[in-house]
């Protein structure tokens, strides 16, 4: 995605309803849970880019990964 993003100038919003269209599978499934579990109990929506990231390398990417690529 960040080469897609690079390549064109989108609105932060418009990013995140980009990346979720090329979810697929398990991805799709937790995505829409997210979505209905931040909804239910009034959290804010995630709105950028950034923050999609963020959640998605907590529940995609192994700690033990994540503390070495990104510590």
């Amino acid at each position: 995605m960040e080469f897609v993003f690079d390549c064109h100038v989108y609105l932060k919003e418009k990013k995140v309803k980009l990346a979720m269209v090329e979810f697929i599978d398990y991805a799709i499934s937790w995505w829409n849970q997210l979505v209905i579990y931040r909804r239910c109990n009034e959290e804010r929506i995630i709105e950028t880019w950034e923050e999609m990231k963020v959640i998605m390398r907590k529940r995609f990417i192994h700690i033990h990964y994540y503390g070495e690529i990104y510590n």
